[in-house]
């Protein structure tokens, strides 16, 4: 009796590997065909886009600056801006995108966004990398961020070794003296007392080049740099500050750490925007910090340095004046189950150390 109970275990078990291997095949074959339909279609896509530029605007015809901006204009009328990132592909993009898959599986930067056409900055400038790529220029992004707000754009490299500028999102370029720029060179002009408006112009009528003016407080750095951004915690009148409350929702964190010149960006643990960031919360006095979490705590999304205190949905430090927390971004893990890999940040709790 006890060997046929053995034996129908075995068989049991036995059949539930051959089900996992089965669907773990079935899923890889899922991904591998979706990556190449998307290909496929964005290079489709692409074709069709350089084929309209030739036949409205003579395209091939054009000088380099000409070509740059034309492409960068169709891109900008093209884009539907839709910061909710609701659409399944864009969720699926740093996954099917990871430089760690073979090439054979892996769907080249801005294929996705290509196909998908909408989204927020990060994705046009894509947009604009991918079809770059198809005329044989290097282009990277090119992140900037202040103590109120970020945007990304992206950094063209000539084929006279000039790194220049195109936003496809905002609908501007920077330009001095008919010569196309870098963002430095426009930080320079802008330092020195240049025009805003005579620096940055409009791809069509809808350009807006607000953002810019406050490009002297701006940090920047390209895909691929390490790009710090600090805050310095502010000062605490009274025992105890709060950014946002114990709400279930990460936006009034987002809200109020703006309002505090610390930037918009501490709402959430892990990698939301770009793995290259590393965040820096610069103490300026002895204090005790609280992080809430919405939700129970991922180990994988926690890469502060030193270490936590963590209790339930807390993660808690205790520092002196001068100390400060670090976070790498880059540094957290990828969750197959929420599709992205970062948690949001219900409460910041910042109280005097006595």
């Amino acid at each position: 009796m006890e060997v046929n109970i053995s034996l129908s275990k075995y068989k049991s078990l036995k059949l539930l590997s051959f089900i996992c291997v089965i669907c773990c095949v079935l899923m890889v074959g899922f991904f591998i065909g979706l990556g190449y339909y998307i290909e496929y279609q964005s290079q489709a896509k692409a074709n069709q886009i350089f084929d309209e530029l030739n036949e409205k605007a003579k395209y091939q015809s054009l000088s380099e600056k000409e070509k740059l901006i034309t492409l960068a204009k169709d891109v900008f009328e093209r884009f539907e801006i839709d910061g909710s990132q609701s659409n399944i592909l864009l969720r699926l993009r740093p996954y099917l995108t990871a430089p760690f898959l073979p090439d054979f599986i892996r769907v080249r930067d801005g294929a996705i966004d290509l196909y998908v056409q909408e989204g927020i900055c990060d994705n046009s400038a894509r947009i604009l990398e991918y079809l770059l790529a198809q005329e044989g220029y290097e282009s990277r992004q090119w992140d900037m961020v202040t103590s109120r707000s970020a945007h990304s754009a992206l950094a063209i490299s000539l084929k006279d070794g000039r790194e220049i500028l195109m936003d496809t999102f905002f609908g501007v370029y920077p330009e001095i003296n008919g010569e196309l720029v870098s963002a430095h060179k426009a930080k320079i002009a802008l330092d020195r007392g240049g025009n805003i408006d005579d620096i940055f112009i409009p791809l069509n009528e809808n350009g807006d080049s607000d953002f810019y003016t406050h490009l002297s407080a701006t940090s920047m750095a390209g895909d691929g740099d390490a790009f710090k951004i600090v805050s310095t915690i502010p000062e605490i009148k009274g025992q105890k500050l709060s950014l946002g409350q114990v709400d279930g929702s990460y936006q009034d964190v987002a809200n109020e750490s703006l309002l505090l010149d610390m930037t918009p960006y501490w709402h959430y643990m892990g990698s939301r925007y770009n793995r290259n960031w590393v965040r820096v919360l610069h103490a300026s006095e002895d204090v005790r910090v609280t992080i809430e979490m919405v939700d129970d705590i991922d180990m994988g999304v926690v890469t502060a340095k030193p270490a936590p205190q963590i209790l339930e949905k807390k993660l808690i430090w205790n520092l002196k004046q001068g100390d400060q927390i670090i976070f790498v971004d880059g540094d957290a893990e990828r969750s197959w189950t929420r599709m992205n890999s970062y948690q949001s940040v219900d409460r910041f709790l910042f109280e005097k150390i006595n």
